[in-house]
This record gives C-alpha cells, sequence and structure tokens, in this order.
C-alpha cells in the first residue's frame, strides 16, 4: 500500500516532489509524536517516490529527517510535556498554533534547499 501511494505521490508532484518531502516528514512527526515514527513511516515512502523520479535517494530522505526534526516543535507529546514542566497546562492550543508559524516557515525553507540540492548542486553525485 505505502509503494501505491508513494508513486501515486511521486506522479502527481512529478519535479516539485522534493519540495514537499520536509513538509510530509513534519507532518508525520506531527502526527505520531516523534521523528523516529516519521521516518520509519515515510522513509520507504520518500525512498520508492525518488527512486521512482528517479532523484537521489539520500537527498530525499535527508530531508525527511529534518522535515520531521522539525514536526516534533507541534508534536502534543512535546507540547504537552513542556507545558506540564514548566505550569502551563491548559494553554497547548495556544502554543501549537504559535509553534505552527516556525514549522511553516521551516518546512519551506528545507523545501527549497532540497529543490537546490537535486537540481542545481548535486543533480549528478549521488
Amino acid at each position: 500500500m505505502m509503494d501505491v501511494l508513494a508513486i501515486s505521490t511521486a506522479n502527481f508532484a512529478g519535479d516539485a516532489y522534493p519540495s514537499i518531502v520536509a513538509l510530509i516528514g513534519a507532518l508525520g512527526a506531527a502526527m505520531a509524536g516523534s521523528n523516529t515514527v516519521s521516518n520509519i513511516t515515510f522513509g520507504s515512502f520518500h525512498l520508492t517516490a525518488a527512486q521512482e523520479l528517479g532523484l537521489p535517494t539520500q537527498i530525499i530522505i535527508a530531508s525527511q529527517t529534518v522535515g520531521g526534526a522539525i514536526g516534533n516543535i507541534v508534536a502534543v507529546h512535546n507540547v504537552v510535556a513542556a507545558l506540564a514542566t514548566v505550569g502551563l497546562v491548559g494553554q497547548e492550543g495556544r502554543v501549537v498554533r504559535l509553534n505552527l508559524i516556525p514549522v511553516i516557515y521551516y518546512t519551506v525553507f528545507v523545501g527549497l534547499w532540497t529543490m537546490l540540492f537535486v537540481y542545481v548542486f548535486f543533480p549528478d553525485i549521488f
């Protein structure tokens, strides 16, 4: 099933696929609660998609990992633990909303860098 989703996503996104890899990683970490789970879940997804499009798999998987790290900012488990530590229980929604701004900024930034790495700086190295 994951291969079918990966191939469909790769065919839909086409050459723009590297720009969305970090976003998918961030969404995975935000939903699952950790970068590790995001990497386990979406690593093979991105590997299949990169192979389908003939993209360097190392750069695509690296972008997934960076995206997963970014997604930890809004992972519910992390937000609840941090707010409980500092005594701000009940402010989870506000903190997540405020943290969405850097998540969007960083995923766009990483997406642009991934596009540059794949198509400009390292097109034939990997």
